[in-house]
């Protein structure tokens, strides 16, 4: 079968996915059927203890006066696991006079936590040091990250320090924001030379047209010059330029903005709905620094609910880079984050990808809430089996080539790193049994989510 034709039938199924994800879906029980179309007099919260009352208004479809509805309870159910502060969240409604008092009851998760700051990424393996969070810094949904972390194997090869913070609100207002600084200083195994770098990223989300957002993108990165490696040579037969300027450092800014449709059911751990980017970006050029390229991306990511324990889930990323950058911000694929069973080997690198995914995972156990030394904590387990493709064009005018892999695994539900996942997979499914290779991935986060944040 010819690339031409597996990206065709890629763009079909896409389009069928999004049409018909409107008729996928499962209802939950409604602990207050008997009374629903009667009015709400009175909403009540018990059991927020470091949550800011406004942070549960804000994802509530009840209001006072309004009719009892089942659909907005399973709505809000959902939207409120989703923001991942809560292991529990239950409703009880009681009639008096033909009215309706509403008693929101929540668990909370722990506010702060210290722990080991676990990563796994495609690049530099699997990472471990010292983090922490604040799950919801002062009440408002506000969630800070600190983390310094350094790769096992080889050990010291690769180290990181982060600091990450992100809103889905700014205070009252309907702004989301997320921002990040990152600080490498690592042997790069795809490029094979010497990184010290520092990132900064700011993304500002306006949400007032509800499932419709607009995104603008800030950021800026500097990269130290190595003297040792001026030239990636994947092959014998290449050698692009690492760096552009003359100065020791690249210094590239980048500006950009998104259209987005997110119409998943929640946040964190979604079983439902759909989430679609579509943003254009500027490196460098008229911005200053030695880059000049544009970014053209699409993010697509579908979750469809069968029934209560069967899901499926299909996601898209393409990346699509034409201009002038230096071979250091070019891509990897090959890992738990991109495409499993591979590993990670300078030959994988492209200009332009396109990465898919499609899994069906089955609730083994179901998400629930536990106790432990009297904090709220939740878990479960989802056993998964999948295909992973993803075409890649090193240069605006080669041909693309395929990356391909099925695999099965498990992913463990947890609150902080919200799934790790463990996966075997058999790759270079295209090339025929004789070339088949095969490998054990583990990563945290949703896949989704982490092959965007993969560092080049």
């Amino acid at each position: 079968m010819s690339c031409r034709l597996s990206l065709k039938t890629l763009t079909l199924l896409l389009a069928t996915l999004w049409f018909m994800a409107p008729t996928l879906g499962w209802a939950t029980d409604c602990p207050f059927r008997p009374l629903e179309g009667q009015k709400v007099a009175q909403i009540n919260f018990e059991g927020l203890v470091h949550t800011h009352p406004l942070v549960v208004r804000r994802s509530l479809l009840h209001r006072k006066g309004a009719v009892l509805s089942c659909n907005h309870w399973q709505e809000e159910q959902r939207a409120l696991l989703g923001l991942d502060l809560f292991s529990k969240v239950n409703v009880v409604a009681t009639s008096q006079d033909e009215d309706v008092h509403l008693t929101y009851d929540f668990l909370e998760l722990r506010q702060y936590v210290l722990f080991p700051a676990m990563k796994s990424t495609d690049l530099n393996g699997f990472m471990l040091g010292g983090g922490g969070a604040a799950l919801n810094l002062f009440g408002q949904d506000i969630r800070l990250d600190g983390y310094g972390r350094t790769s096992l194997a080889p050990l010291f090869n690769a180290t990181e320090y982060m600091l990450w913070a992100t809103s889905p609100w700014l205070g009252p207002w309907p702004l989301g924001w997320e921002m990040l600084l990152t600080g490498v200083d690592a042997i790069n195994p795809g490029k094979s030379f010497y990184e010290r770098s520092y990132a900064f990223e700011l993304d500002i989300y306006q949400k007032s047209f509800h499932p419709f957002n607009f995104l603008f993108t800030a950021d800026v990165i500097a990269l130290l010059h190595d003297p040792n490696n001026q030239f990636f040579t994947p092959d014998a037969n290449t050698a692009i330029p690492l760096f552009l300027s003359d100065t020791g450092w690249d210094v590239v800014p980048k500006v950009g903005f998104a259209l987005i449709w997110d119409g998943r059911d929640r946040m964190v751990n979604p079983i439902s709905g759909q989430y679609l980017e579509l943003r254009w970006s500027q490196f460098g050029g008229f911005l200053g620094g030695p880059a000049d390229y544009q970014e053209y991306l699409l993010d697509y990511r579908g979750y469809f609910q069968l029934d209560p324990v069967h899901y499926l889930q299909f996601t898209s990323l393409g990346q699509y880079r034409p201009g002038t950058m230096g071979a250091y911000d070019l891509y990897h694929v090959g890992g738990t984050n991109s495409v499993r069973a591979y590993v990670m080997t300078p030959i994988n690198y492209a200009q332009h990808e396109w990465i898919n995914t499609l899994e069906y995972r089955f609730a083994a156990i179901p998400q629930q809430d536990f106790t432990f030394w009297d904090d709220n904590f939740y878990s479960g387990l989802h056993l998964v089996a999948g295909l992973d493709a993803a075409w890649l064009w090193r240069t605006d005018t080669g041909d693309p080539y395929l990356m391909s892999t099925a695999y099965v695994g498990a992913h463990i539900l947890f609150p902080y790193v919200e799934r790790v996942r463990v996966e075997f997979g058999v790759g270079e499914l295209a090339a025929g049994p004789d070339r088949f290779i095969w490998g054990v991935t583990v990563g945290l986060f949703e896949k989704a989510f982490m092959q965007r944040e993969r560092i080049r």
